[in-house]
């Protein structure tokens, strides 16, 4: 039966050790429990003592520091593109007038008309541009004229480093007289 005690005093003690730490027992607590396991004159008791001095070490009154959490990784900023759109006759040269309209997906809903002359072999002064797009999210653009056939596209619009994702071009052909 004594020995029994002593067991149970020893898990009692290293239960103490999880209240964190024996080290934040008050040193009044800690002499208390000493002095007793010392008057036990015993070998149980030594051995409780025993314990106890190990746990002293093993709990020690310094807390170790908890690990300082690693930052999460900001997210990549998503670099915003530019398309750039051109309506064509079937000379190359750019329909003045000419409307193009997002349809569906990004920037549904925008629309630009071609104020000035230009040609898909250099000058592009009266292209439609898109921009603020987000890349690889397809968009459907519809190209319409005065005296055309109009015509509907989707594009993806690639990652591109200097933000021009690309050159869209409608070609468009004259309409049937009635």
């Amino acid at each position: 039966m004594k020995a029994t005690k002593y067991v149970a005093d020893c898990h009692r003690l290293l239960s103490v050790c999880s209240v964190p730490t024996i080290g934040q027992l008050g040193l009044k607590r800690k002499f208390e429990i000493l002095r007793v396991l010392v008057q036990r004159r015993d070998a149980m008791a030594r051995l409780t003592l025993f314990c106890v001095l190990v746990l002293a070490a093993a709990c020690g009154s310094d807390i170790a520091p908890s690990p300082t959490p690693l930052p999460s990784p900001s997210p990549t900023p998503v670099r915003l593109v530019t398309v750039e759109v051109l309506v064509v006759g079937v000379g190359g040269s750019c329909i003045v007038g000419a409307t193009v309209e997002v349809t569906a997906g990004q920037s549904v809903g925008k629309s630009m008309t071609l104020t000035d002359m230009c040609d898909v072999w250099g000058d592009t002064a009266g292209e439609a541009q898109f921009s603020n797009l987000t890349p690889d999210v397809p968009m459907t653009l519809r190209a319409s004229a005065t005296g055309y056939l109009a015509q509907e596209m989707t594009v993806v619009p690639p990652t591109s480093v200097a933000g021009l994702a690309g050159r869209v071009v409608f070609a468009l052909s004259r309409s049937p007289s009635p």
